[in-house]
Order: C-alpha cells, then structure tokens, then sequence
C-alpha cells in the first residue's frame, strides 16, 4: 500500500500531525498488523473508501502490531489486545488537537466482529457523501437528480415471487402400513 491514498500511521507522532492536527475529516482503519486475512480485506475497503470519496475526506491506516503504535492503539483509542478484528474510526472536520478538543478519540464507525465489512463500507461511504454533499462540485460525476440520466427515472418492479416453495403434502410419498394386505408378512410372492 506504499503507492496507494490509504497513509499508513507509523508512528503516535505522525498520528498527531497528520490526523489531529489538521481541519479534515478522517477514516482511520486501526489492524492488528498488515498481512491478516480481516486486515487485508480491511486494507482493501480502506481503498475503496478513499476512492469513494475522492478526495472530500482523507482515509489512514494504523498497524496496532508495530511497537511505536501501541500506546496510541491500545491506551490512547483504546482498540482492544491482539488479536482484534479490524476497527474503523471517523475523526470529524475541524479542530481535534490536545488543546481544542482533550481526549478525544473520534468514534466507532466499523467493529468487524458486529457487521459484515461490505455493509459497513457501503454505509460509511453513503453517510459521508450526504454530510459532505455541500462540498462535491455540481459538475462531479454522480451528482444530480432522478430523472437527469437516461432510464434512472423508471422503477424496476420487485422480484418475482418464488416459483417453488418446497415440497406440499400431496408431493410428499405415502408411507405403505407394514403388511399391508399382501400375503406372506408384506412380502410379494415371486412365482406365486
């Protein structure tokens, strides 16, 4: 992720500087390392995050499992010991430095172990673009009203209902009485 627009805290230091000590909005993905499977996938939603917001709020990413970062992970925000799935924090616009705001370490968006991780993404990003929508240029790609791209103004009618609901007791196979009528303890006779 050296090349990408997810910053990768190294340092509390460089956590202040960059994240609390400036007037943007901030998505802050804290992980338990880089190369677990839920940090990855965190990493890769971090990304698409970014991308999604192209540029109307900045997105980081703290290693909890580097040595420099476990006072700010663990004391400071609290993230709970390793192993801990993935966690997303949101650091609002505007003063959030020592002096303006003490103690403050933004809030919970997005614990891996409460929702699915693409439910969580989707919802960041739609809130963010509505509380940022005073900010996105009318001329950028998404913006406008029903009815401004062709076919966005029709409705697409429900899904059909199910065409199969299982099996109904008239489908169900009859189950024979033992002995049922044939001669021989319900055996049939062969050559009788």
């Amino acid at each position: 992720f050296e090349h990408s627009k997810v910053d990768v805290m190294h340092s509390d230091e460089e956590f202040e500087k960059q994240i609390l000590d400036t007037e943007d909005l901030w998505f802050v993905v804290f992980t338990d390392g880089l190369f677990c499977g839920p940090c990855r996938t965190a990493m890769t939603n971090a990304l698409r995050l970014d991308a999604a917001l192209n540029g109307l709020a900045k997105v980081a990413a703290v290693d909890c499992e580097e040595p420099a970062n476990h006072e700010l992970c663990f004391t400071r925000m609290g993230v709970p010991s390793p192993p801990h799935a993935p966690q997303v924090r949101i650091f609002r616009k505007g003063a959030k430095d020592a002096k303006s705001a003490p103690g403050y370490a933004g809030e919970v968006l997005y614990n891996a172990n409460e929702i699915a991780p693409q439910i969580a993404l989707q919802l960041t990003e739609r809130v963010a673009r509505h509380a940022l929508a005073d900010e996105i240029p009318s001329t950028a790609l998404g913006t406008g009203k029903i009815g401004d791209f062709q076919g966005d103004d029709k409705q697409s009618k429900p899904p059909p209902p199910p065409q199969w609901n299982g099996p109904t007791q008239n489908d169900m196979p009859q189950r024979s009485r033992v002995g049922g009528g044939m001669r021989g303890g319900g055996r049939p006779g062969i050559g009788r």
